[in-house]
């Protein structure tokens, strides 16, 4: 069920989701969080196997 999915997720990975979703940009999604763009890299990578999706495509635009 979906809500026992949600249950194990880290609250945490919803907000840099959200933060990487507004910015569009690694590096200035880190600069708000203050983390690393690897830590930022590593936690998008956690989301993408959770939800079984890409989440993000990179472009040269940015996500």
């Amino acid at each position: 069920m979906v809500k026992d999915k949600l249950r194990n997720l880290d609250l945490n990975l919803l907000k840099l989701f959200s933060v990487v979703y507004q910015h569009r940009n690694l590096k200035r999604s880190s600069e708000v969080l203050f983390i690393s763009p690897p830590a930022v890299s590593q936690n998008i990578n956690k989301l993408r196997e959770y939800f079984e999706d890409e989440l993000f495509i990179k472009t040269t635009k940015g996500f």
